[in-house]
């Protein structure tokens, strides 16, 4: 990559996490895989409070 790193806006974590992993696959590049690790804490957290009020889901957020 030359230059600035060009910017792609993304709707939701998954079409964010999607890109990000189509760069790791290509360059290894470890801050794209700091990245999905994050992502994948946040997906972690939401996978465990699915379904429950939204009083608990706040407070887990």
């Amino acid at each position: 990559m030359t230059g600035r790193p060009r910017l792609e806006p993304a709707a939701c974590w998954a079409h964010a996490r999607r890109k990000l992993f189509d760069e790791h696959a290509k360059t290894k590049s470890p801050i794209a895989r700091q990245a999905l690790d994050k992502i994948g804490a946040i997906f972690a957290v939401e996978r465990e409070i699915k379904g429950r009020s939204a009083a608990v889901r706040l407070a887990a957020r």
